[in-house]
């Protein structure tokens, strides 16, 4: 009974710090989310060479490795505009992926637990694989999340 209790606190632990840490990273990127002036934009993931061509733009070539500001006030600055745009729909993508694979990961940790610690009791075991299910669930939308980009380029396409 005492080894559960400290293997509770422990997960406790490692809940809290978790928790701590997640909160921590909106003021982190808090200063790459500054909006940029309205005659440039910042490519904020990588765009390649054929993602540019599927956009129709003029120029195609790999942008944002490493990050770069576009001017939108040149010629080509319509094609900036869609590459910036594609760009930072990439990057949300990426930053949804990333957070619901944490969760995902989370909820699988936390159901592990629940089915150990249930003994015979058959509630929890019931609710350890509901939070298993969810948990894969979970996995499913954000394999879907990284899907965001093309959908955003037959959008751009249209």
């Amino acid at each position: 009974m005492q080894k559960l209790n400290i293997l509770r606190g422990e997960i406790i632990g490692l809940l809290i710090f978790t928790l701590f840490f997640a909160g921590l990273a909106p003021m982190v990127y808090a200063q790459d989310l500054t909006l940029p002036e309205a005659d440039e934009c910042r490519v904020r993931a990588e765009v390649s060479a054929n993602e540019a061509a599927n956009l129709g733009v003029v120029e195609v070539r790999p942008y944002g490795n490493p990050p770069e500001t576009l001017p939108l006030d040149d010629p080509q600055g319509g094609d900036n505009a869609i590459i910036c745009a594609f760009s930072f729909i990439k990057w949300i993508s990426i930053v949804i992926f990333g957070v619901l694979i944490a969760i995902a990961v989370l909820m699988i940790a936390y159901s592990a637990f629940l089915f150990v610690s249930s003994g015979d009791d058959q509630s929890r075991r019931r609710r350890a694989k509901n939070v298993l299910l969810w948990a894969v669930v979970g996995l499913i939308i954000a394999s879907i999340a990284r899907l965001i980009p093309r959908i955003a380029q037959s959008i751009f396409l249209a």
